[in-house]
């Protein structure tokens, strides 16, 4: 559902994961990821992705919302609140009393869904994100010191 979640988002030819590193990170001890999956008549329908982020304003862990998808069929059927419904059962049972996660910008349903359930864009806030060639180069042009 991965390369599914990642067509839908026009980003398909991003997909680099393998099952073999999702094992890893969900099933070590303590889990790095959480996967929820949602189930109709024996076949998933949907699944939202978690892990742990830090909060130094607030000096409390939060779960970050990498994924949450639901196949086509089958939304607007509650799957995608339920699925919520138990990422919030999780950030209750880990302590914690934060999810944070990104809209793609064009993806009003989606919007339009996290405000009925409450959720507030973070207006001042524009994500960034180094990383591959750039991250690599960062960390190169930093020595030992900590100075360029």
């Amino acid at each position: 559902m991965i390369c599914e979640l990642a067509a839908f988002e026009r980003m398909a030819d991003q997909v680099l994961v393998r099952a073999v590193d999702l094992e890893k990170f969900l099933f070590c001890v303590p889990p790095r990821i959480w996967a929820l999956m949602a189930w109709k008549g024996g076949k998933t329908t949907g699944y939202a992705m978690v892990s742990e982020h830090f909060s130094s304003f607030a000096g409390r862990f939060g779960l970050y919302l990498e994924d949450v998808y639901v196949r086509k069929g089958h939304r607007n059927t509650g799957v995608g609140r339920a699925l919520l419904g138990q990422v919030g059962r999780l950030a209750a049972a880990l302590g914690h009393d934060r999810l944070d996660f990104q809209v793609l910008d064009w993806n009003v349903q989606a919007r339009a869904f996290y405000e009925r359930i409450g959720a507030r864009s973070l207006e001042g806030w524009v994500p960034y994100r180094l990383s591959g060639e750039a991250l690599a180069a960062m960390a190169d042009d930093v020595n030992e010191g900590g100075q360029r």
